[in-house]
Order: structure tokens, then C-alpha cells, then sequence
């Protein structure tokens, strides 16, 4: 029976002295990875940050394409207006496309006038130029009919010219008579 028991405490001993190995292998692991676990948490701290800018970096990108694609798309629709543009200054071609307009339905364009050009901030290498045109009606306004459709159709037939304002009035020069005034505006190719 005493050999029993010295082999218990020899067998509990080895089982201790195992342990303690074991807890002190465990320290001392704990001890030599902690500069490892913590280089580790820093650099998934940092992916993390990255990861933050890469997907900023991307959205960036993808409104750049947008804005792009859009600016394409914009110079691609005033290309496609002054197609039909003749060549030569818009201050000579607008009034000569404006008389020939209302031509076509027998009113007599009294006067076109150039007022201005602006840049077209919104369109590269377009422009908008402004102009005033008065349009003989007549005696009590007896041909305002195809005035007011020339004016319609001029918008129809012309996409890069808008009407901006109308109005009929005395003709300080002849009483008795109307005339036909409106201002409009065109877009036109910016002339170097």
C-alpha cells in the first residue's frame, strides 16, 4: 500500500511538474507574442484605415467617370445643335437665318440686332449670343397669326436658338402700323 501512495505522488507530481511547465510555457509564449499580437493589431488597424481611403478613392473615381461621361455627353449634344450651323460669325448667319425663317411666311424682318455674347460656363466651346429682332405685323395686327407661328417654329426648327421674350407694339415710325418685337438667344461654337 506504500508503494501505492509513493506512486500516486510520484504520478500527482509528474502531473504538477507538467503543468507548471505547461503555465510556464504559456507565459512565457504570452511573453514572446505580445510584441507579435500587438504589430498584428496595429496592422489590422491600418488595413481597416485603408480599407476606409480605398472605398473614398473609388466613390472619387466613379463620380470623376460620372462627371465625365456627362461632359462627353454635354459636348456631344452641342455638336450634334451646330451641325446644321453655317460657317462664318454668328453675328452674320443668325440674322441672315432669321430673315429667311420668317421669309417662308411672307413677314418682313425689319431689324435684327446684336446685343452680346456670353460664355456658356456649363458647355466648352459653346457660347451664347443674344440678339433683338422687330417684325412687321401691320395695320391692326392683321397678319399676327404667322408671326406668332414663325416664332414657334423658329424654336422647332433651330434647337440651339430660344425665344426669350415677346411683345407687340406701336411702330414709332409709322402710326397706325404694329410691330413684332422678341429677343432671343442662340448657342453657338466658340470661334477661336
Amino acid at each position: 500500500m506504500i508503494l501505492r501512495y509513493e506512486n500516486k505522488w510520484k504520478h500527482l507530481g509528474t502531473v504538477v511538474a507538467c503543468g507548471l511547465a505547461l503555465v510556464a510555457g504559456r507565459e512565457f509564449y504570452l511573453q514572446e507574442t505580445a510584441p507579435l499580437r500587438a504589430q498584428a493589431a496595429k496592422i489590422l488597424r491600418e488595413v481597416a484605415e485603408l480599407s476606409g481611403q480605398i472605398d473614398a478613392a473609388h466613390k472619387a473615381i466613379a463620380e470623376v467617370h460620372v462627371e465625365k461621361k456627362d461632359t462627353e455627353a454635354s459636348r456631344s449634344a452641342g455638336e450634334r445643335l451646330h451641325d446644321g450651323c453655317p460657317a462664318g460669325p454668328p453675328m452674320v448667319w443668325v440674322p441672315a437665318l432669321i430673315k429667311d425663317h420668317f421669309a417662308r411666311s411672307g413677314t418682313a424682318v425689319l431689324i435684327t440686332r446684336f446685343i452680346t455674347i456670353q460664355d456658356e460656363p456649363n458647355l466648352p466651346g459653346q457660347e451664347r449670343g443674344f440678339w433683338s429682332t422687330a417684325l412687321a405685323i401691320g395695320e391692326a395686327g392683321r397678319n399676327i397669326t404667322p408671326v406668332i407661328h414663325g416664332i414657334a417654329d423658329l424654336e422647332q426648327q433651330h434647337p440651339y436658338v430660344r425665344v426669350l421674350d415677346f411683345a407687340i407694339r406701336a411702330d414709332p415710325e409709322n402710326p397706325g402700323q404694329r410691330v413684332a418685337l422678341f429677343n432671343l438667344t442662340a448657342l453657338i461654337p466658340k470661334r477661336l
